[in-house]
């Protein structure tokens, strides 16, 4: 269960001393040496050859797994495979620790490329990027990954007033129908169809990319993401792409062309048999053949 945290800082030499001291094992990207001394050296270089001294020098990542997962060598071969793949132009180092009772990797990033000297930074974006590619490695190494907690749903001041009254909040009654619905459903038309039904009588439609909804009491409609994380267009598509399969499985033709080797038509041709007498076979009467015997 790998976790990522991130840091700036404008003290590389000072951060390099710490996670150096520390380490249990250590390696490098796009530096000739991991010793601390060669790291600074080499960096402080790249920094100074692209004109890129002064603010920020470098970035600091904490890459932390769940105790029992990983050796020291394992999860420091991890992290050199995550900033590799997201840094390939980068001079980084990564020190392994594990003095905190659980292994973390410490990995710093030159803050200038070798390749433009251009400077690093750190977007939410670029972060949520970082996540991502942590947890794709793990997957990939059998390690276990932080699931995404289910964003609790506050309740608005009106909607509080709403209860008080003991009344059902608007907001609560569309995630109950909702929920009640989507899991019939394989489009957002049946979703529509569903939600329309006289026992709700909810309106539904789609608009700039996003589903909206409105209950007869309400004046206005409100977007699903309004409702939540689990009422976006996203996760509902996600619902219903669910739904059109189980239905892809479940279906059956109804006219098959059967091929049995057992299977005899009704007016088939039977041959005679010994002692068989067909019923309308001989239409002799009883005395022509006791004429014939005489």
């Amino acid at each position: 269960m790998a976790t990522i945290k991130h840091s700036a800082t404008k003290q590389v030499n000072r951060l390099i001393n710490y996670c150096e001291k520390r380490a249990g094992v250590t390696s490098s990207h796009n530096l000739i040496a991991d010793d601390r001394k060669s790291v600074q050296k080499q960096i402080k270089l790249t920094r100074e050859m692209f004109n890129k001294t002064g603010g920020v020098e470098g970035h600091h990542f904490i890459q932390s797994f769940k105790p029992g997962e990983v050796s020291p060598e394992k999860a420091n071969e991890l992290g050199l495979e995550l900033v590799k793949r997201m840094h390939p132009k980068r001079e980084a180092v990564v020190y392994t620790h594990t003095d905190k009772g659980h292994i973390h990797n410490h990995i710093i990033l030159n803050s200038p490329s070798i390749e433009d000297g251009k400077k690093l930074s750190v977007t939410r974006k670029h972060y949520f990027d970082w996540q991502r590619q942590n947890d794709a490695i793990c997957k990939e190494n059998g390690l276990s990954i932080v699931t995404e907690k289910k964003k609790q749903i506050n309740k608005t001041l009106a909607e509080y007033h709403i209860m008080v009254k003991g009344k059902l909040p608007f907001k609560t009654h569309l995630r109950a129908a909702i929920d009640l619905t989507k899991v019939k459903c394989a489009s957002f038309k049946e979703l529509q169809t569903f939600l329309k039904d006289p026992k709700l009588d909810i309106d539904s439609k789609i608009q700039k990319g996003h589903y909206y909804f409105k209950t007869k009491e309400m004046t206005r409609f409100i977007s699903g993401k309004q409702l939540g994380n689990e009422y976006t267009k996203e996760v509902l598509d996600q619902e219903f792409i669910k739904r059109q399969k189980q239905n892809e499985r479940e279906f059956t033709p109804r006219f098959v062309t059967v091929k049995d080797e057992s299977f005899t038509p009704r007016f088939a041709t039977i041959e005679k048999s010994k002692g068989f007498t067909p019923r309308f076979a001989d239409k002799r009467s009883k005395s022509q053949d006791l004429d014939r015997e005489l």
